[in-house]
């Protein structure tokens, strides 16, 4: 395949670090006291890590 599309950028070959992340509930802004039972979630901030999202689609999908 002569024309195959390939993206570069300065780096690619680094290996990419991910440092873990823990969610933790402040309780100040929590509304868990009114519905304890409750399956909402409020997340809040700019750069969510991949991991923090796979645990939060562990959480959802029930595989915890």
């Amino acid at each position: 395949m002569a024309n195959k599309l390939e993206l570069t950028w300065y780096g690619k070959e680094q290996p990419i670090v991910v440092e873990p992340r823990l969610l933790i509930e402040n309780t100040a802004l929590s509304n868990c006291a009114n519905d304890p039972d409750t399956e909402n979630m409020l997340i809040h901030g700019d750069n969510l890590f991949s991991n923090t999202m796979m645990t939060i689609l562990n959480i959802v999908s029930g595989s915890d």
